[in-house]
This record gives structure tokens, C-alpha cells and sequence, in this order.
């Protein structure tokens, strides 16, 4: 059950703004009930609310590659990347590797996560302020108000740093192509 806010679950793949995520949620004055671990997906369905983020599959491609190096988190929808990664000496070499061997797997990874309401990060920090509004969170509205205004400034939060690859608009369509239903879904 990853994060327990009370009132809804929050869990999503490593590099799609989860700590920028808990950061807002404190500002607004939801404390954590539990933790299991932010990237740890939701157990199917459950009666509280599962919300998770999701990323374009180029540029949560691209941040995977140029943070993670590789590295396993103990999720296999997320750790399916890392021996790709491992065997790349370039970005493009790491998504060519994808795009033959897993091809829409960055989609059934955000999937994964067995959401029932994800927050785009391209959508930050306007579509967190509406959520955190919510009446069913029950949320001291004083403090909400008070704090919006905070997390609407609040900058992103382990941003990747120095030379960030880049792939080619070539590559970058084969992409898009291989996670089509993913982009459509979450308007990509």
C-alpha cells in the first residue's frame, strides 16, 4: 500500500516527480499514515483511492537513463530497464535496446502501478493543487489555502543535472509509436 495518506494511497515509478509529490502533500498538511515505499505499485483495487503519476515515455526514458544508471529498485515493471541500461554506452543505444526487445513496456510499467487516478507530471504543480481541493480529503482548508500558493511554486525536486542525452526525432517517434496506447490514454 505504498504511501497512506488516510483519505487515498499514493505510489509511482522512480523519476516522476514522487518526492516533489510528498513534498506538496506535507505543505498542505497531509501527513503520512504509513509508507511501504513510493515506488512500490498498489495492490490491485482496494476501497481508498490509488493515485499514481505518470511521465512521456521519451523523457521518463531519457531521466531513467541519465539518473538511475541502471540501478534496481526491487520493482520488476521498473527493473525490466535496468540490464537494457547496463548493456548501453549512449541513450540512444539504451532505447534501441528497448524499443527491440521490450517495445510498450514503459506503458505496462505506469500501469503497473494499478492506479485509479494518476497526475500527469507535465501537469504540475496545477493538477496536485486540484487534487489536494478535493472535498474527500478533508484537508484543513485554512492551511490549504494558505499553503496552495506554496506548492504551486515549489521547484521540481531531483532534477537531473550536467549533460542530459538527447535522442534523435526519429528515434523519439519510434517511441511514441511502440507506447501509442499508453500516449493516447494520458494524451502524449
Amino acid at each position: 500500500m505504498m504511501i497512506d495518506y488516510g483519505a487515498f494511497r499514493f505510489a509511482g515509478p522512480p523519476r516522476t516527480a514522487t518526492t516533489w509529490f510528498r513534498k506538496a502533500a506535507a505543505a498542505v498538511g497531509l501527513g503520512e499514515k504509513s509508507s511501504v515505499g513510493v515506488h512500490t505499485p498498489h495492490t490491485p483495487r482496494g476501497a481508498v483511492l490509488a493515485l499514481s503519476t505518470v511521465r512521456h515515455p521519451v523523457n521518463w526514458l531519457s531521466s531513467y537513463y541519465n539518473v538511475l544508471d541502471g540501478g534496481l529498485i526491487g520493482v520488476s515493471a521498473v527493473d525490466r530497464f535496468a540490464p537494457l541500461v547496463r548493456r548501453s554506452r549512449s541513450l540512444g543505444e539504451f532505447v534501441d535496446l528497448y524499443l527491440s526487445s521490450c517495445p510498450g513496456t514503459v506503458g505496462e510499467m505506469f500501469w503497473s502501478y494499478n492506479a485509479d487516478s494518476v497526475l500527469r507530471i507535465e501537469d504540475l504543480p496545477w493538477a496536485a493543487v486540484e487534487f489536494f481541493g478535493a472535498e474527500n480529503l478533508h484537508v484543513d482548508v485554512r492551511k490549504l489555502k494558505q499553503n496552495l500558493e506554496v506548492v504551486a511554486g515549489m521547484p521540481p525536486h531531483n532534477v537531473s543535472t550536467g549533460v542530459i542525452a538527447v535522442i534523435s526525432p526519429k528515434m523519439r517517434q519510434r517511441v511514441l509509436d511502440a507506447e501509442s496506447n499508453f500516449c493516447n490514454l494520458y494524451g502524449y
